[in-house]
């Protein structure tokens, strides 16, 4: 979600993984999951003002939609993070699926509001020798 944007997990994990695991971005490959949607997401003025805290321009990643909401792109603020630290472009897949659109396929807290889980999985292949 968005709190973990803000707070550049996916840039944390990765540069981990670059430079304590010693992969390679030119060759890791990402997936970007379902999650909420640019069209559907809408945050306040709080999460963008952290949003504007990140280490790299993310003004293309939200608009202002009235006084006080915006809608945010968080797909595209963690793919640019994985561009950011060498991660080739044809090397992240970037669901098209929205979880609120899409709410008998997927969760969504955004429209339930209970407790639900999602998974993150990092996978690392044995170097072949």
């Amino acid at each position: 979600g968005w709190l973990g944007t803000t707070k550049q997990i996916v840039s944390k994990v990765t540069q981990h993984l670059i430079e304590n695991e010693h992969c390679n971005p030119k060759t890791m490959l990402a997936y970007i999951g379902p999650c909420i949607c640019k069209n559907c997401l809408e945050v306040m003025d709080n999460v963008i003002d952290l949003v504007k805290k990140m280490d790299f321009d993310t003004s293309p990643y939200y608009y202002k939609t009235d006084d006080s909401h915006y809608l945010m792109d968080n797909q595209g603020l963690n793919k640019q993070m994985l561009l950011n630290l060498g991660l080739l472009d044809t090397n992240i897949t970037v669901s098209n699926y929205c979880t609120v659109e899409n709410s008998d396929l997927f969760y969504s807290y955004r429209k339930y509001k209970d407790s639900a889980r999602n998974i993150t999985i990092i996978k690392r292949k044995s170097p072949s020798k």
